[in-house]
């Protein structure tokens, strides 16, 4: 499968080892849910995903071309970054596992869970073992980058340690740091320069749910230095304020320190001047940043943040390079417009529309957000058929409405389904000869629905009050069909999907019993189904939408797109059967006719 673009998912929240770098393979990788993201570290495209976890994924590290992962199904995995498989898993923690780390010898992986426990994996033997110290959960765990086998490990009530592992993969600890009293949310060595061998401890930086970052000196066991971050904006609420986390990360081969602060601001801390002077970064995220990550030429930082945003920066500049809007961990459609088909609808579980430019070659990520007037969260999204910047939504509380992408407007229809929106469709009134129907009207300017209710819904943009149920016409223009089908199963199948022929000549309607049918237009009477031979679950696709290129979306994962599979291989039968039916029907006519003139001649 070729990706000839990505948008990817949005990386996990309130971990500081949620994301990760590899320079041997000059790759990035986060944790989004349940998979990993890989992506080229210099021009952030993607490069693929690992996926085998159960559950959310807390933390990962890198070791050359392996990367270890754990979280909240209690497994640590390790990974061919080249290969992009599974080589082990280990299952040795009882609880969620927070953080994880490669030695910086490379020999062992170190991982901290919920509870408290600390394991210590050996992967070339393949042996572990367990060690405690502290009954509280585990936060952040980091290797010395001096000391072999050594590492700095937080903990949630703000006691910090230093801890040596020797060659029986049993620990003790070396070192204890007293200085916090709330959550420690980071911890981050200073890296001696290039050419130095340095055979002590470097310094300690640590940030804290207490709003301080603290530099330790580990080798005297003292407390260097405390920066108080800044106090917040005044106009921020008390659970703004309380939505505070602090990422912090030491840049290579130099005396400063990178930290977050409220809102997603990003700080630089020259030690060399001053703890309490500080240059702030030319905004990019909105919210609370959880991971910074500086890649070893120190001119460079990636971060994620709340704000669903992975963005690259140059550090020299104080400025991001690109900044990646992430999608929601949940899509529930997509739909691309015939009249503008460089730019994706994405239906997202967040109260919000994103359209897609997939065409804008100098920002590949380029995604706008619409948000005005819309309640709930958007199940159901389609494109107008003829004009740009017009698209119908349906939320997940049975709302119907549209949206106007350059006006930046959206109206809601007073009918609504009593549940959610599942499927939605733009028509012509000359289709259905809705009224008011001109024989010359080519617009669509109505919108049928279908929910979770079963009912199918009809409303018209140049009528916004106005509003009918197209189940009604379906049962007056078929009274025989509905009484078998209530003779059968003692009640009729709610309806779950629809889909249009192109030329409005034929209506097919899925059910949640899987069964389809299909209704000619504009009579609604029906020409085929399958009630005797259903599918037996929910149908919740009848056709294809779009022709330049096939879309692919999954909860989990990214929007991607990809060559293009599928047929419309129901909508083509219909129209051949139509054509047997009219065929059959002239010639019957024919030989009637021909049957009362030879009469007539008789006579």
């Amino acid at each position: 499968m070729k990706v000839f673009s990505c948008l990817p998912p949005a990386p996990n929240w309130n971990s500081s080892k949620a994301l990760g770098f590899s320079m041997s393979t000059n790759m990035l990788a986060y944790a989004s849910s349940n998979n990993i993201i890989l992506f080229n570290a210099e021009t952030l495209s993607f490069e693929g995903t690992f996926i085998g976890h159960t559950d959310r994924v807390n933390a990962l590290t890198f070791c050359d071309t392996l990367c270890a992962t754990g979280g909240a199904d209690t497994t640590v995995r390790c990974w061919d970054v080249i290969s992009r498989k599974q080589l082990f898993v280990i299952s040795k923690h009882k609880s969620e596992i927070y953080a994880l780390e490669w030695l910086a010898n490379k020999k062992f992986v170190i991982s901290g869970d919920k509870s408290g426990d600390i394991s210590v994996w050996d992967p070339s033997k393949n042996k572990s073992n367990k060690i405690y110290f502290i009954q509280s959960p585990i936060c952040d765990i980091v290797a010395s980058p001096t000391i072999e086998d050594s590492l700095a490990i937080g903990f949630q009530n703000g006691a910090i340690i230093i801890v040596k592992i020797d060659s029986d993969l049993n620990g003790k600890i070396v070192r204890r740091l007293k200085g916090h009293d709330m959550e420690i949310q980071s911890l981050s060595w200073e890296t001696p320069k290039h050419h130095s061998f340095v055979n002590k401890y470097t310094l300690l930086a640590s940030g804290s749910r207490d709003k301080t970052v603290h530099i330790w000196n580990v080798e005297e066991e003292c407390l260097e230095k405390v920066i108080n971050l800044p106090h917040p904006m005044h106009h921020l609420t008390e659970q703004q304020k309380s939505r505070f986390w602090v990422a912090t990360a030491w840049i290579p081969e130099t005396n400063r320190v990178l930290s977050s602060s409220y809102m997603g601001d990003l700080l630089m801390w020259d030690l060399d001047i001053s703890a309490t002077k500080y240059q702030k970064f030319v905004s990019s995220h909105t919210r609370s940043v959880f991971t910074i990550v500086v890649y070893p030429c120190g001119t460079k930082a990636v971060t994620i943040s709340m704000d669903q945003k992975l963005t690259l920066w140059d550090i020299i500049q104080r400025k991001p390079i690109v900044s990646i809007g992430c999608i929601p961990k949940q899509v529930n459609d997509i739909s691309i417009s015939v009249a503008d088909p460089h730019r994706l609808a994405i239906a997202c579980g967040d109260n919000n529309i994103r359209i897609w430019d997939i065409s804008n070659r100098l920002n590949p990520f380029s995604c706008a957000l619409y948000w005005k007037g819309i309640k709930n969260k958007i199940t159901y999204i389609e494109c107008h058929p003829s004009k740009e910047g017009l698209l119908a939504f349906g939320s997940d509380l049975g709302n119907i409405g549209w949206y106007e992408i350059y006006s930046d407007k959206s109206k809601t229809f007073n009918s609504y389904h009593k549940g959610k929106v599942s499927a939605i469709r733009w028509c012509k009134p000359s289709w259905i000869k809705s009224e008011p129907y001109s024989e010359e009207s080519g617009d669509y300017c109505l919108i049928i629905s279908c929910g979770s209710d079963g009912n199918i819904l009809l409303n018209d943009i140049t009528n916004p009050k106005k509003s009918s149920c197209i189940n009604d016409r379906i049962h007056e223009a078929n009274p025989e069909w509905i009484k078998v089908l209530r003779d059968k199963s003692g009640y009729l199948p709610k309806k779950n999907e629809i889909s249009f022929h192109p030329d409005g000549r034929f209506l097919v309607v899925g059910n949640v019993d899987g069964s389809i049918e299909a209704y000619d237009l504009p009579s609604f009477k029906i020409i085929y189904h399958n009630i005797d031979n259903s599918i037996h679950h929910a149908l919740n696709v009848l056709s294809r939408r779009g022709d330049p290129s096939a879309l692919r979306s999954a909860a989990s994962l990214a929007l991607m797109l990809e060559d293009p599979s599928k047929d419309e291989r129901i909508l083509r039968y219909l129209e051949a059967r139509k054509e047997r039916d009219l065929t059959k029907k002239q010639t019957y006519e024919s030989e009637t006719n021909d049957k009362l003139n030879e009469k007539q001649i008789i006579t």
